[in-house]
């Protein structure tokens, strides 16, 4: 059995419940508590691909492939550097290299293999926010419609 739980108060009181409960000596129980930490979303994908990059795509005449290969190199790769220590590690050893065709070539390709689809929704909020905000502070504004500003966090 799987429950997942959203309000605190109920969570608090499930885990104090746990707590009393008195093991059964011919069945005993696991009880496991973690913090659920869902990918990014479907509609988050889609307000990416569909609406931030297709905008800026039309309008500025490069490919939804290459805004998003620039975008990875420069918001997504640091978001993986800061959460996840083993992405740190690979990152920071190709950087320490000192033959630089070597690390160019692997920096390209720890770009091409870096994917969002491994980023949770709150790493996926944070990512499309840095895109937006980039296109802005370069001349182009993104238009979102009420339903479409409720994606960041979906």
């Amino acid at each position: 059995m799987e429950y997942w739980l959203t309000n605190q108060k109920v969570i608090k009181e499930c885990a104090a419940n746990i707590l009393t409960l008195e093991p059964s000596e011919d069945k005993p129980i696991l009880v496991t508590l973690k913090e659920l930490n869902q990918t990014r979303s479907v509609r988050q994908n889609a307000l990416l691909f569909g609406v931030v990059y297709d905008q800026y795509s039309k309008h500025s005449g490069y490919t939804i492939k290459e805004i998003h290969k620039r975008y990875k190199r420069q918001f997504a790769v640091p978001i993986f550097v800061r959460d996840d220590k083993g992405y740190a590690d690979m990152y920071l050893a190709v950087k320490a290299l000192n033959d630089n065709h070597t690390k160019s070539v692997l920096s390209k390709e720890i770009v091409r293999l870096t994917s969002t689809t491994k980023f949770n929704t709150k790493q996926m909020s944070e990512f499309i926010d840095s895109v937006v905000k980039d296109l802005a502070n370069n001349g182009f504004n993104v238009i979102l419609t009420s339903d479409e500003l409720g994606l960041f966090n979906a």
